[in-house]
C-alpha cells in the first residue's frame, strides 16, 4: 500500500510541486483495527467507573446537614437526597439525655439544615452566624434572655423561645 503511494509521486520534487493525496476506502483489515481501538477505549471507560460528569450528577443527590445538641459528637454529615431526621440521627448517636420525642423524625431534611437534638427538660437553641453555638435555656425562656446572654444591644424582643430553634445572628 505504502509502495503504491510512492510509485505515483514523481522521483524529484521541486519547489512549488503539488502532491495530491487520494482518499481511498479502508480495507476490511483496517476497519477491524479501528473497531478494536474503539472497543478498547469503551472498555477502559467502563472499567474506570464513573465519569467526571456522572460524579457531579451524584453530588447533587447528596445533602450536607449539621447535627448539634444531645449527640455523641456534633458534626456536619452527608446524607442522600430524601433523607429524614430519623435517618440522620441513626448516623450520629443521640445521647441518653436526648429528647427525641420533640423531633419530627419523619421530616425530610434539606441542604444546609441544622438539626438541634434537644435535651430533656430544657430548650435547645442553636445560634448560627458569627457564633455557631448551642445554648440551653429553661423552658418558658424568652428571646430577651438569649439577647442578654449574648450581650446583644437593641430592643428586647418579648417572644418565647422555641425548642430546637435555629437563630441566625449575623452582626
Amino acid at each position: 500500500m505504502v509502495s503504491d503511494i510512492f510509485a505515483q509521486t514523481p522521483a524529484v520534487l521541486t519547489a512549488g510541486s503539488t502532491i495530491i493525496a487520494q482518499k481511498r476506502p479502508l480495507s476490511p483489515c483496517e476497519r477491524g483495527f479501528v473497531a478494536l481501538i474503539l472497543l478498547t477505549v469503551l472498555l477502559i471507560i467502563t472499567i474506570s467507573g464513573k465519569t467526571r460528569w456522572q460524579s457531579s450528577v451524584d453530588d447533587h443527590k447528596k445533602l450536607l446537614v449539621r447535627v448539634v445538641g444531645e449527640v455523641e459528637q456534633e458534626k456536619t454529615i452527608e446524607v442522600p437526597l430524601g433523607a429524614t431526621v430519623a435517618d440522620v440521627l441513626a448516623l450520629v448517636c443521640p445521647t441518653n439525655e436526648a429528647a427525641l420525642q420533640k423531633l419530627a423524625l419523619d421530616a425530610t431534611v434539606r441542604r444546609g439544615d441544622v438539626i438541634v437534638v434537644p435535651k430533656r427538660g430544657c430548650l435547645s437553641i442553636f445560634v448560627k452566624g458569627k457564633i455557631n453555638e448551642l445554648f440551653f435555656f429553661p423552658e418558658g425562656s424568652q428571646f430577651a434572655d438569649l439577647q442578654g446572654k449574648l450581650a446583644i444591644q437593641g430592643k428586647r424582643k418579648k417572644r418565647k423561645l422555641k425548642d430546637g430553634e435555629v437563630i441566625d445572628i449575623t452582626s
